[in-house]
């Protein structure tokens, strides 16, 4: 069995090549505008009416978002035998024609005439929102085909949430993230007193749930699973993965909380406000500065692997911001290079940057030095051709380091403020 894995030591094994553009066309429904076509991902088959530039970059996210399911939940899931249904609409006229929730950007529909349905808006354009609605109820459908087990609703709410608030790096994800707006959110909940009761929220059917859709108890969910992985340096991660398979093995969701937590409700719910009323603004900053160096490592990689040099990080980040990186279409690792749009601003106030070069037969990697002199080092593999390999960690503390100091996360915090999280609209989600 595996177990909840740790933010920092997370190694993603890449594709070996794209998928070759070559569609079946499916008979178009007279409700449909356009038409559509079918891609094959490794997990996935993709009904969409996307233009080829956009679809390349949803068979990748929606590539890493499995593996990123997978391995987060690698203690409690199962196996999945089948390729997973994912649709996906430019328009929200067509995605409400093909049967989509009335006010809904996006759901997951479990069996009915014509099976389980994973179905989004795509929009005009990629949107970090689209791309939230998405990774939550992508979520819903990988549990069903893998975690399956009566999952309470805040259980499967709060882990899709957990992976909507994840950031894609362009081989992975970053997930843990608190962004600043919810936390304010969910402080101001705790001490207004009108978050729910830690035994309402274990015991609240799923019809009671979706008799509400109460944003506040989407926040207060996430919140639970993000205390259980990482609250208390990881004290609970064991215990929720215990919690998981009792589950996954049929136990009545109260059964399964008492089994693994016990009856002393209070107490834990003491516990978890006391946390999250404690925690600070930018609590997750390393986790953003993460992801920005992540996705510097990937387009880095594969604009060396095209034939491009830098003899200095500053040079290559220089010819980030002035748009002269350049991943041609054909090549077998291409990502969008509109990832750094994002991203470059995080990295420049993340710490100072060195490329360390090629040595014995390894490749070049990036360095990021912090204010508070914490280091870190990201790196890749590659066969000749293709990535095969990207790491992420903190170099290893020197001897003198004080005893019982952690270097998996600064011990300061950067006053740099994060990416806003995209505002929920109301409705269904």
């Amino acid at each position: 069995m595996g177990s909840w894995k740790p933010l920092w030591v997370m190694v993603v094994l890449l594709l070996g090549a794209m998928p070759v553009w070559a569609q079946t066309t499916k008979p178009k429904p007279q409700s449909e505008a356009v038409p559509f076509r079918v891609i094959e991902s490794p997990y996935y088959m993709i009904k969409n009416d996307l233009p080829d530039d956009r679809m390349r970059e949803v068979y990748i996210r929606m590539t890493r978002m499995y593996e990123e399911y997978q391995q987060r939940t690698a203690g409690f899931s199962g196996q999945n035998r089948g390729m997973l249904n994912f649709e996906l609409f430019t328009k929200k006229e067509d995605y409400y024609a093909a049967g989509g929730m009335p006010g809904s950007a996006g759901v997951f529909m479990s069996g009915g005439v014509r099976g389980s349905r994973l179905m989004a808006i795509a929009g005009e354009k990629n949107t970090e929102w689209t791309w939230h609605v998405i990774q939550h109820e992508g979520f819903h459908q990988f549990a069903s085909a893998v975690i399956r087990g009566n999952l309470p609703p805040w259980v499967n709410e709060g882990l899709a949430e957990y992976f909507g608030e994840a950031i894609f790096t362009g081989d992975s994800y970053v997930a843990g993230i608190v962004p600043n707006d919810r936390l304010k959110e969910l402080q101001g909940m705790i001490s207004k007193d009108v978050s729910k009761p830690l035994y309402a929220m274990l015991t609240m059917t799923h019809a009671e749930w979706n008799g509400a859709l109460d944003h506040k108890n989407y926040t207060q969910a996430w919140s639970m699973i993000h205390f259980l992985a990482h609250g208390d340096d990881g004290k609970y991660q064991k215990a929720l993965v215990q919690f998981m398979n009792n589950l996954s093995a049929g136990a009545n969701p109260q059964t399964a909380w008492t089994n693994v937590f016990g009856n002393d409700f209070t107490a834990f719910e003491k516990r978890w406000k006391e946390y999250w009323s404690g925690l600070k603004p930018n609590s997750t900053q390393y986790l953003y500065d993460e992801a920005a160096q992540r996705v510097l490592t990937s387009i880095l990689a594969r604009v060396v692997l095209n034939g491009q040099k830098y003899d200095t990080a500053e040079d290559f980040l220089k010819a980030c911001e002035a748009k002269k990186i350049e991943i041609p279409l054909s090549a077998k690792n291409w990502l969008p290079v509109a990832l750094l749009a994002e991203q470059l601003p995080v990295a420049r106030k993340s710490g100072k940057w060195e490329i360390i070069p090629a040595v014995s037969g390894k490749s070049l990697q990036l360095k990021r030095t912090t204010k508070e002199d914490k280091v870190f080092i990201s790196s890749y593999l590659t066969n000749g051709t293709s990535i095969t390999k990207v790491t992420f960690a903190p170099q290893l503390a020197p001897t003198t380091q004080p005893a019982g100091t952690s270097t998996n996360t600064p011990t300061t915090k950067p006053t740099v403020t994060p990416t806003t999280r995209p505002t929920r609209p109301p409705g269904v989600y």
